[in-house]
Parts: C-alpha cells; sequence; structure tokens
C-alpha cells in the first residue's frame, strides 16, 4: 500500500499521524504484512547562491505568478544545498520513502548535480 501525500493538504508533521493510523488499519484487516509506502510530491529550486536561488525565483515568478511561486516556498524543497539537506532530513524522518520531483527547468543540469550531490550526503 503506498500513501500519497500533497503537501497542500498532508504537511509534514502529519505525515507519521497518518502512516500510524494506516499501519493499525491493515492490521486490524489483517491485509498482510505489506509496508506502507509514503511518497511526497514537492517541487524543487536550488542555487549555488543566494544570488543563484532569488535569480530563479524571480524566473518562475514571472513565468508562473507570484502567487505560485509563494506556494513553492512554503511547501517546496527551496534552497541552497544546506537548506535543502535539512528538509529532505525532515521527510526522511518522517518515514517518506519516495519522492517525486518537479524541477523548475529540467535541463538545468547544475541544479541537478546539486540535488544529487545532497541525496549522497543525507
Amino acid at each position: 500500500m503506498q500513501i500519497s501525500g500533497n503537501p497542500h493538504t498532508c504537511p509534514q508533521k502529519n505525515i507519521q499521524h497518518w502512516t500510524k493510523k494506516f499501519r493499525k488499519i491493515i492490521i486490524e484487516n489483517n491485509i498482510g504484512k505489506r509496508r506502507i509506502q509514503s511518497s511526497i510530491e514537492l517541487d524543487v529550486i536550488i542555487g549555488e547562491s543566494y544570488n543563484d536561488l532569488k535569480n530563479k525565483e524571480q524566473i518562475l515568478s514571472m513565468q508562473r505568478g507570484p502567487n505560485i511561486l509563494h506556494q513553492i516556498i512554503k511547501r517546496g524543497l527551496v534552497g541552497k544545498s544546506d537548506n535543502i539537506a535539512e528538509k529532505v532530513q525532515k521527510y526522511l524522518d518522517a518515514s517518506i520513502d519516495r519522492f517525486f520531483l518537479a524541477f523548475q527547468d529540467p535541463y538545468d543540469t547544475k541544479s541537478l548535480q546539486l540535488f544529487h550531490d545532497i541525496i549522497e550526503s543525507v
């Protein structure tokens, strides 16, 4: 069984709570010894420096609007490497098994490499 959490409806602090509830349901209904897999979908904006990050945020704001940018900053993986590493660790601590990531510019190989380096260090 998989639980997919949308950060708009299932904030980080509630993930463990709901995972425990679903595990209890599985045990009570003798569904089997399946492991619950938790996943979350997150937008990613990563910058090498403060200026790089602000530039990417400005581009996103022009493309999709300031309200979308605000939501992504509030609920996504946005920041420099150290900030994103902390956020990823919090999700891992909350038993998230899978991440569905939406990079704002999938052709930005620097961002992909930065994220890769973060994941290797977590």
